[in-house]
């Protein structure tokens, strides 16, 4: 996976939760905008860069009483497609860094600028927290994997 930048995260939620391997979300519901001040950086030329995007950590969620386990967990972005109504995501998950369940998660709303759907909305949106001070306040064990985080 290589270092990933540690300065922010992507945080996407599902009302399904997300395969182990990819998934796919609709396209309205992609919300990082190029007139965001963080969106921007992910896009060159006008055109979002699926390369700049493999270079932030992503935390997959399921909806708050949604169908999937309430558990968030860790992922590195492989691939992005964008097509015309959908945005479909390939990543690996690191089952080496514990999950986060989603009641804990949502006690960092605010932090996180969730608003007021919180957990509860399906999206991609980039969360601007350091990733490493955030992942380890909310981990007890505070397990980091080195290779990726530090």
């Amino acid at each position: 996976m290589g270092i990933l930048n540690r300065n922010m995260f992507h945080l996407l939620i599902a009302f399904q939760g997300w395969p182990d391997s990819g998934g796919t979300l609709s396209r309205s519901r992609f919300y990082i905008s190029e007139n965001d001040p963080v969106g921007s950086k992910f896009y060159s030329n006008g055109q979002l860069n699926p390369e700049k995007l493999k270079q932030y950590p992503a935390l997959l969620v399921t909806e708050t009483g949604g169908n999937g386990p309430q558990f968030a967990k860790v992922a590195y972005i492989i691939n992005v497609t964008f097509g015309y109504s959908e945005v479909s995501i390939q990543y690996a998950v690191d089952n080496s860094i514990l999950p986060i369940s989603n009641v804990e998660l949502e006690g960092y709303s605010v932090e996180l600028r969730l608003g007021r759907f919180g957990l509860s909305h399906t999206c991609w949106t980039v969360c601007n927290v350091t990733y490493i001070s955030f992942y380890y306040r909310t981990n007890k064990k505070g397990l980091l994997v080195q290779r990726y985080f530090l």
